[in-house]
């Protein structure tokens, strides 16, 4: 019989291996008509129901190995998993703990125990049962695997990485062990690492899965590489065209480098593979305008929603994508209802704001960066000229000012970069006060230290850019926070300040799908208040910043696009170049919420938008009264 069945459960294990479910149901199908009580063959179609969340045939599947072979421990493995898949952790636990008890040592038993524990929630357990499971089987890749993530879901990064790394060093020849390790490296930003982990394992035996050239797709998104991650996914898709999620990311690739057709043909395709995965329907209002409220694609996201069979971050996505399709259809009470809904929905979902923080940090940086301290550190910087920072609030044009910089030869745009931000955090540890947070850290600055930290951003950002280049710009409005910084580490730095009128600002803020960001920006009146704290920060700066400030007006840019324009490449030292005029023709990757904007010629029909909402502002128009322009007042 074993030579008689072996070539279809070869084979089937071999698909499930890589993820071909549906392949590998059809082939341990055909084990099973010829040898319908094949233990090794109701084992594994158990465990592929169980992966296709059919969890009664699983463990019908399961029930039948268990009669042929009682005393097998592996249908109880997997009938434990399927259990803590319904929901019946304490049941799982049992069936697992009994495993053990039966079969000391038992790794497969042990691993997938401390999984079910974590499952559960109890993961400070679990890694206790990890620990003595270790001591028990010293030495064993699987083990430290399972510890490395269960540490990953406590999110305690360092140790986590350590494990990972320990499993390379006892499993070089597995797959497996580089991709887990690169699947947390992406989780911490550190995308280049996780690449080339990502690499190596495409060269072992059966690397080449979708889901790690879809990890590799988002290890080239982080580093700004939109069009090699497009080639990734393309070759995810191609290993497994069934999975909707590969669309999804090779859509928004797609879409980052301008490629709009391509990216909704994408989400159509992924929705022909799934014809009801409402991530997918949340995209298509990014890559299409419409201007009929009855169009099918609003119509069946409507019927997702009706169907209240969706998750609640789905039925999120699905609100933001209903809000902005109706408000290009001018239906703007139904687009505020649906904004109103989405940002209720991740308002609750995020336990709480962090308005209040923010708003203290904002008093802490105003009463650390005085006159006096610039006096002090006049010195410590570097000269470099290079820099180009632009800041301001979110949705107030940077995106649009980046393009029109970068449309120019000697300008790259780099986009909105984080490692501002993080050197800042990291300063106290640098300058040895550790006591201190930042900014109150920030007198103790020094020469040594100053063009370290300068030094460490400039690899960074020039990383993949040509040296000839002579400007590059950084365009995370959030920079306006440390403009205090920015200027004791680059002196020559060029500083670009984007306004809007607050009440478009705040609007399209509270209308924008934000990923990742600050949770206040899910409440209108917050917003406001929020608008308030960096208005006052920026005043402060023009006062006692050493470096001068150009500021671009989102609406008088639109209107009169050119001599703002050579306004703003005056301000960078450079010469004129009429590519400036055109920024929509530049070929670049853009990551931010105006990918689509910045590919239009430059339009005006932006301005003055929160007229079409007035009656839904409430007391945000009181919150920002004094800052108002006078014909927004009445």
């Amino acid at each position: 019989m074993e030579n008689n069945t072996s070539s279809f459960l070869i084979e089937a294990k071999r698909l499930f291996e890589i993820d071909c479910l549906a392949q590998a149901k059809a082939t341990v199908q055909k084990e099973l008509q010829q040898f319908p009580d094949s233990y090794d063959g109701l084992l594994l179609a158990g465990n592929i129901a169980k992966s296709m969340g059919h969890t009664d045939k699983a463990l019908e599947y399961l029930q039948k190995a268990a009669n042929q072979q009682p005393d097998k421990p592996d249908h109880m493995i997997i009938s434990g998993r399927v259990f803590a898949d319904l929901g019946q952790i304490t049941k799982a636990v049992e069936i697992l703990e009994k495993v053990l008890s039966q079969h000391e040592n038992h790794v497969s038993a042990y691993c997938n125990l401390i999984e079910v524990m974590a499952q559960g929630g109890d993961l400070s357990g679990a890694i206790t049962k990890c620990k003595m499971a270790i001591w028990m089987v010293p030495h064993n890749a699987d083990l430290y695997s399972v510890m490395a993530r269960v540490l990953h879901l406590q999110k305690s990064y360092r140790e986590s990485e350590t494990y990972y790394k320990k499993v390379i060093e006892l499993a070089p020849d597995k797959w497996s062990s580089y991709f887990a390790l690169a699947d947390l490296l992406l989780e911490i930003g550190r995308g280049e690492e996780a690449e080339t982990l990502l690499q190596k394992a495409l060269l072992l035996p059966q690397g080449k899965r979708w889901d790690v050239y879809h990890s590799l797709g988002k290890s080239f998104m982080q580093q700004y590489r939109a069009k090699d991650a497009v080639e990734a996914y393309e070759q995810g898709v191609l290993l497994k065209p069934s999975n909707s999620i590969i669309y999804r990311n090779l859509g928004n690739a797609l879409r980052e480098i301008g490629r709009f057709k391509d990216a909704n043909n994408i989400y159509r395709e992924g929705l022909v593979v799934d014809p009801e995965d409402p991530w997918l329907y949340a995209l298509l209002p990014l890559v299409n305008k419409y201007a009929d409220k009855e169009h099918p694609d609003l119509l069946a996201i409507s019927a997702l929603l009706e169907k209240n069979q969706i998750s609640i971050g789905a039925a999120m996505e699905l609100h933001f994508a209903l809000g902005k399709a109706l408000d290009q259809c001018k239906s703007y009470d139904t687009a505020f209802y649906h904004y109103q809904k989405a940002n209720k929905i991740r308002y609750s979902e995020q336990n709480g704001s962090d308005l209040q923080d923010v708003l203290e940090l904002i008093e802490n940086i105003k009463a650390n960066f005085t006159p006096d301290l610039f006096k002090k550190l006049q010195h410590v910087g570097s000269r470099d000229s290079w820099p180009v920072f632009i800041v301001g609030m979110f949705r107030s044009g940077t995106s649009l000012t980046e393009q029109i910089l970068a449309s120019h030869p000697d300008v790259h745009g780099a986009g909105e970069r984080v490692e501002m931000g993080l050197l800042c955090r990291e300063l106290p540890l640098m300058l040895q006060q550790a006591d201190k947070t930042f900014p109150e850290c920030i007198a103790e600055l020094t020469p040594a230290v100053a063009n370290e930290v300068a030094k460490s951003y400039r690899d960074s950002l020039y990383k993949g850019v040509d040296n000839k280049i002579l400007r590059v710009v950084d365009k995370l409005p959030f920079n306006f926070l440390h403009l205090g910084v920015i200027s004791l580490l680059f002196p020559n730095a060029h500083i670009i300040h984007c306004k809007r009128h607050p009440l478009d600002v705040c609007l399209s803020n509270y209308f924008q799908n934000f990923s990742s960001g600050p949770k206040f920006v899910q409440d209108l009146e917050e917003i406001a208040l929020y608008y308030r704290a960096y208005h006052d920060l920026m005043l402060h700066w023009q006062k006692v910043l050493p470096l001068s400030i150009h500021s671009v007006v989102y609406e008088e840019l639109v209107a009169d696009p050119m001599p703002h324009s050579q306004d703003l490449i005056k301000k960078i030292a450079l010469p004129w170049d009429d590519k400036c005029l055109s920024p929509h023709k530049t070929n670049r990757a853009v990551q931010t919420a105006s990918t689509w904007q910045v590919r239009q010629p430059i339009y005006a029909s932006s301005r003055y938008r929160w007229r079409n909402y007035e009656k839904c502002l409430g007391k945000v128009k009181d919150i920002l009264e004094d800052l108002l322009p006078e014909n927004s007042k009445v």
